[in-house]
């Protein structure tokens, strides 16, 4: 909110994952904040923006624009199952702030699988099935690429204590990995 002062109305945007499963959507906010559209959840943003945050100058310049996201259970975690950074006009793409980016970069969407069994499986094969970049994805659109190459600056915020999860579940990598990682924290 407070990159929206001094801007003009919506000059910022603020993306949101839009997990479309009901079920999924009661697990991550509860029942009773659980959402029934994305519209829904654009006014409970915006009453947390100017009630509890108190920006009531920021939030009507803040622009809220919604992709399409799912619950993993089995990494707890949200990801996208578009590209999100397609999402983003050219001419836009200046700043991007990302929060959790480690949940945006884990893996790229993957295309339409018709052997899927759900979108989720697809997620799941294609994290499985990982490879390392080739040298002709440089030819791709900048989008294709990622945050680095879309945006003129990208930053991350990390908020999840991976020291503490090598530490407790990692099993014979904790004693190496745990103390690298925590140098990065």
């Amino acid at each position: 909110l407070y990159l929206t002062r001094g801007r003009q109305k919506y000059h910022v945007t603020l993306m949101i994952p839009w997990v479309g499963d009901a079920a999924s959507r009661a697990k991550l906010y509860g029942k009773d904040t659980a959402f029934a559209s994305q519209e829904e959840q654009e006014i409970y943003i915006r009453t947390f923006c100017r009630d509890r945050a108190h920006c009531v100058d920021e939030e009507p310049k803040l622009r809220i624009q919604f992709y399409e996201a799912m619950l993993v259970e089995g990494f707890g975690s949200i990801f996208p199952s578009v590209d999100i950074c397609s999402l983003v006009p050219d001419d836009e793409a200046d700043v991007c702030i990302l929060e959790e980016p480690e949940h945006l970069n884990w893996f790229r969407v993957p295309a339409k699988d018709e052997t899927a069994t759900s979108t989720e499986d697809a997620i799941v094969d294609a994290i499985e099935g990982m490879e390392a970049p080739i040298a002709d994805e440089m030819m791709h659109d900048k989008h294709e690429l990622g945050w680095a190459h879309k945006f003129r600056h990208s930053v991350g915020i990390l908020h999840t204590n991976y020291q503490a999860y090598m530490t407790q579940y990692a099993i014979g990598t904790s004693f190496i990995a745990a103390p690298a990682i925590g140098q990065l924290s």
